[in-house]
């Protein structure tokens, strides 16, 4: 393969297509697997074949791996080829030179009239918005033409710039900023991953419509950082984040959490929050207790756990027990209750709904909405700016030829030609 071949497949548009779909589908890789933790949060949740594949290949911090990095320069490389290829053409197309002889010889959209005593052609022209009108005069009649839309020979050049731009800021705001998730009940407060920043949540609510189905979370909390001297309060809603520079904090999702008391032999080993899906490990590792679901409003029908209201009217806790790694015990408990295990024992209080907050840094956030705004300006320039001409040769008989050309829908441009010099020039045979 020579160099002319290989820049034709690099620029051409199936191999860029290839290579996008392909990043797309790794992308749901790292929407799937928690980006930027350190590894033994994978190896302690995910099976040791997993945690293998997500180590060698670093899918933990997939933004940055190199093979990553290595296909989004290849991609990269394919659209400003391609884009470049692109530009030379439009250009040329957009300040060619009309020739109307050549243009009324070879047209294939034509239709011919006489004109009215009187008429003036020119009114043609701006009555189907071309502004500009251009006269030739030859020995045998006299040409009027015009052309519009000349813009629109680069919709498809911003549109693949539009795209450069939003994926070449999308991956490099996914390398260079992060992502993390924090969870609280009110008054905790927790620190943001490689900030200053400290997030301390004030208060959570659920809203609830009137057949108890969910109308809005909100999350109010306050950031603070003692290196800036900053605070700033604010709620979060679903579709409504919370910004903060470069910071965006999203309403994730809820969950329960409860007040957690662990003994041994009578002998208090613990008292923490424990959070709905979480698990507590006895500090000797024989014994562990997940909180795996929470029903506020508890009832059994036909063996199925449910609850009748979303109010805490009668909660549990479903947990499940693990000794030396093997599941044990599955059962309820009640607020107050004493579960005993043994040697071991716990009792749950205060049932109350959590929060868990998703915060995004994105530094390339501007870049990307300016390759948005780009896309649309090709996309608009592309299919509401097509190019068009219009010419009409008069003979010296008072013979009118006219013809059209169009980016697109020449007969329809035709038409609409047809009409409008019906309307200004009534009579006359095609």
């Amino acid at each position: 393969m020579n160099d002319r071949k290989i820049f034709r497949f690099l620029k051409s548009m199936k191999f860029g297509v290839s290579i996008l779909a392909l990043l797309a589908l790794l992308s749901l890789i790292g929407t799937v697997i928690p980006q930027n933790n350190s590894l033994s949060f994978y190896e302690s949740n995910y099976t040791p074949f997993m945690f293998s594949l997500i180590k060698s290949f670093s899918l933990y911090k997939m933004y940055t791996a190199w093979w990553f990095i290595f296909m989004m320069s290849i991609l990269t490389l394919n659209l400003i080829l391609c884009t470049i290829a692109r530009l030379p053409g439009s250009i040329r197309q957009m300040n060619k030179t009309m020739d109307p002889l050549k243009a009324v010889k070879n047209s294939q959209h034509q239709f011919n009239r006489e004109f009215k005593s009187g008429f003036n052609p020119e009114e043609i022209f701006r009555g189907t918005g071309f502004r500009k009108v251009l006269t030739l005069e030859t020995d045998s009649g006299t040409y009027s033409y015009s052309g519009k839309n000349r813009l629109g020979y680069l919709g498809s050049f911003f549109i693949h710039l539009g795209i450069l731009f939003i994926i070449v800021f999308f991956f490099l705001g996914k390398a260079l900023g992060f992502e993390t998730f924090i969870h609280g009940v009110p008054g905790t407060i927790t620190g943001i991953e490689g900030t200053d920043y400290k997030v301390e949540i004030l208060d959570y609510r659920t809203d609830l419509r009137e057949d108890y189905t969910v109308e809005q979370f909100v999350t109010k909390l306050k950031v603070t950082s003692e290196k800036e001297d900053f605070v700033k309060q604010g709620e979060v809603k679903v579709n409504h984040p919370f910004r903060l520079n470069r910071l965006n904090i999203y309403q994730n999702g809820t969950g329960y959490a409860l007040d957690f008391t662990f003994s041994k032999k009578g002998i208090l080993e613990s008292e923490t929050i424990l959070y709905q899906n979480e698990a507590y490990f006895s500090k000797d590792g024989e014994l562990a207790v997940q909180f795996y679901n929470f029903y506020p409003d508890f009832t059994e029908v036909e063996g199925r756990l449910l609850s009748k209201t979303p109010f805490l009217s009668n909660p549990v806790m479903l947990y499940v027990v693990y000794y030396q790694g093997e599941k044990v015990v599955t059962n309820i408990a009640k607020p107050s209750e004493t579960v005993a295990l043994g040697d071991y024992s716990f009792v749950i209080q205060d049932p109350r709904e959590f929060t868990l907050l998703q915060v995004v840094s994105d530094p390339m956030q501007k870049g990307a909405y300016l390759g948005g705004i780009i896309l649309l300006a090709g996309i608009f320039m592309a299919f509401y700016m097509i190019p068009k001409e219009l010419y009409l040769f008069q003979d010296k008989n008072g013979k009118a030829t006219v013809c059209t050309s169009s980016g697109k829908n020449g007969e329809m441009h035709l038409n609409e030609i047809k009409e409008k010099f019906l309307d200004l020039n009534d009579g006359g045979n095609d």
